[in-house]
C-alpha cells in the first residue's frame, strides 16, 4: 500500500522549501513528489507571460503522473501552492487536502485589484519588502534556496487572479477531508481567512482539521514549530489513510 502527497511550494518559491517536511514524512513511510512551477527557480523576469492557467496545468500533469503510483494520494501547498492542491481537490480522487498559509483573500494593493487587467501586460519588477519583524525570520527569509527577491507586477497579478478564481469557482468543490494551517501573525493573509474555508467548503465540519500556529512566519513549515506542524500533517495523514493498518 503506497500512501503519498503531491506537494506544490509557493509563489516565487521553490520546492526546497518543502525539503524538511517531505524528509520527515518519508521517514514515516509517506512517499511524495513535487515540482517547480513554471516561471520559478530560475529569474524573476521569467515569471512575467506566466499565466496561472499554467500553474494549474502543471498540477494536473504532476496528478496524472503519479495517480497510478499511490494507493492513496493527498494534494499539499504552501500558500499560493495550496491553490493548486484545492484546484486538483475539486476535480480528482484524492483522500485529503493540506494548505499551509494559503489565502481565500489577500491583502492585496487596490491598486493592483482595481488596475489587474492592465497590470497583468506591465513586466516592470518590484522588490519584495526586505524589513523583517525579527531576526529570525530575516534569516529564514534569506535562507531559502531559489527564492526571488522581486518579482514582475504581472506576475503579482496572476496570483491575484489565481486567488479570487480558486475562492469562487473551486473551493466550494471540495468535500475531501481538509488540513488548514495558518501563523497567527501572518501578515499575508488576512484574520478571516479561514473563516471563509469553513463557509465555502463541502467537507463534513468534522473532517475540517485547522492548526493555528502562534507567532510564526508565514511558511510555518520553516520556523520554530516546524517539527509540530510535520507531526500534525503525518496524524491528519495517518487518520485519512489506511497507512496505520500497515506499520
Amino acid at each position: 500500500m503506497k500512501v503519498g502527497v503531491l506537494w506544490f511550494p509557493g509563489w516565487t518559491a521553490t520546492d526546497s522549501d518543502l525539503y524538511e517536511m517531505i524528509q520527515y514524512l518519508s521517514k514515516n513511510g509517506i512517499e511524495y513528489y513535487s515540482i517547480n512551477l513554471k516561471g520559478h527557480n530560475t529569474k524573476p523576469s521569467d515569471l512575467h507571460g506566466i499565466s496561472y492557467r499554467e500553474w494549474l496545468k502543471q498540477a494536473e500533469q504532476a496528478y496524472l503522473e503519479i495517480s497510478e503510483k499511490w494507493d492513496c494520494i493527498f494534494v499539499g501547498g504552501l500558500s499560493t501552492g495550496g491553490h493548486l492542491a484545492l484546484y486538483l481537490a475539486s476535480k480528482y480522487k484524492v483522500s485529503g487536502v493540506i494548505t499551509i498559509g494559503t489565502p481565500l483573500d489577500l491583502k492585496t494593493h487596490w491598486f493592483i485589484k482595481l488596475c489587474s487587467p492592465i497590470l497583468k501586460y506591465i513586466p516592470y519588477q518590484i522588490a519584495k519588502q526586505n524589513t523583517f519583524p525579527n531576526d529570525r525570520i530575516r534569516d529564514i527569509s534569506l535562507s531559502r534556496k531559489g527564492s526571488y527577491t522581486s518579482f514582475p507586477i504581472s506576475s503579482a497579478v496572476q496570483v491575484y487572479i489565481l486567488t479570487k478564481e480558486i475562492r469562487k469557482k473551486f473551493v466550494n468543490k471540495v468535500k475531501q477531508p481538509i488540513l488548514l494551517i495558518q501563523s497567527t501573525t501572518d501578515h499575508l493573509l488576512p484574520s478571516y481567512n479561514l473563516d471563509l474555508f469553513k463557509s465555502k467548503l463541502q467537507t463534513p465540519a468534522q473532517d475540517i482539521k485547522i492548526m493555528w500556529v502562534k507567532n510564526s512566519y508565514h511558511l510555518v513549515n520553516l520556523d520554530h514549530s516546524k517539527l509540530q506542524v510535520f507531526k500534525t500533517i503525518y496524524e491528519f495523514i495517518q487518520k485519512y489513510s489506511i497507512i496505520k493498518k500497515y506499520k
